[in-house]
């Protein structure tokens, strides 16, 4: 792991930490739109918390179409961790760098499960609008 300083050169001039750590995650490498749900993405994320969202969630650094791309951000986020945690930085133990494939339709796909089970639960009946509707891979409706 290599660390950087912790001097000027390190860190950009900026207002927040998450800016901070929005600047260490744009080194210049192809990527893909994370919310393209035509094409096969492999998605960085970041599990951190989100302070405009009050919460800890996934936030999403970048998505590539290639694996060795894939891997090189996720590496650079992974190390960005653990050097902010060797600086003596305040780093939750809960803060991680994870990665998903996200299929084409994935997105599609998982609205749709979405919508059948808010359907569902307000007692619309299972009928031929439910046939038109893809369904993710771990979903199923018995008539």
């Amino acid at each position: 792991m290599t660390c950087r300083n912790s001097g000027a050169a390190s860190v950009p001039p900026s207002s927040s930490m998450a800016d901070a750590i929005g600047w260490a995650y744009s080194r210049g490498v192809a990527r893909v739109d994370p919310d393209d749900d035509d094409v096969l993405r492999l998605v960085v994320q970041h599990y951190r918390y989100d302070p405009e969202r009050h919460e800890w969630r996934h936030v999403t650094v970048a998505a590539f179409d290639d694996e060795e791309e894939f891997l090189a951000c996720f590496h650079t986020v992974s190390t960005e961790i653990e050097c902010r945690k060797s600086r003596g930085e305040p780093v939750d133990t809960r803060e991680h760098a994870s990665g998903a494939v996200l299929e084409p339709g994935y997105r599609r796909r998982a609205a749709n499960g979405h919508l059948m089970m808010r359907a569902l639960r307000h007692g619309v009946r299972p009928g031929p609008w439910l046939d038109e509707l893809v369904l993710p891979s771990n979903m199923s409706v018995e008539r």
